[in-house]
């Protein structure tokens, strides 16, 4: 008895992990693959790479990105966070760059069926030049969009990855 009862769990697992595994891959993805910062002599450049892909909806993606606290559809927003997690103030400008096609409203295009790669440049220079504190990035809304009309973003547990490391000046 006890024989088959183990038999019979292994096939029921066997079968399980077999149904699994076949299913597709998931349907989008999202994902960040690398953060980095490097010191100017006044400031602070910030990289985060990130792509997106999905199998059934072409995919919007803003190009611009500005430090902001309002969210918007059509920006990626982020905050400049000292090594205590406190904001901080100075000069910042952000941009992202990609090869993936440019619509006529001035957002990135992902093909259905396709990967394109992302990569959010941010130049820091802090309002006072202390060499004591650290600065990291930290992305606070990635908007996109399903076939230009279903607006979604990613959640604060999705954007926890999209933060560079401490860098000093």
């Amino acid at each position: 008895m006890a024989y088959t009862s183990i038999l019979l769990r292994a096939c029921t697992l066997m079968f399980v992990l077999g149904v699994f595994c076949s299913v597709p891959a998931l349907v989008s993805a999202y994902t960040t693959s690398a953060q980095g910062a490097e010191s100017l002599p006044d400031g602070i450049v910030f990289t985060i790479d990130y792509s997106f892909s999905n199998k059934t909806h072409a995919i919007t993606l803003p190009m611009i990105a500005e430090r902001s606290n309002t969210h918007t559809s059509s920006t990626l927003s982020y905050t400049i966070l000292d090594q205590n997690g406190n904001e901080v103030s100075g000069t910042v400008a952000g941009i992202v760059i990609s090869n993936a096609s440019i619509t006529k409203n001035g957002m990135y295009e992902v093909s259905k069926n396709s990967r394109k790669n992302f990569r959010l440049y941010g130049v820091f220079i802090p309002q006072t030049h202390n060499t004591d504190t650290q600065y990291r990035l930290q992305v606070t809304n990635l908007p996109f969009f399903f076939d230009e009309d279903q607006a979604l973003q990613l959640n604060p547990s999705e954007l926890q990855y999209y933060t560079t490391p401490l860098q000093g000046l």
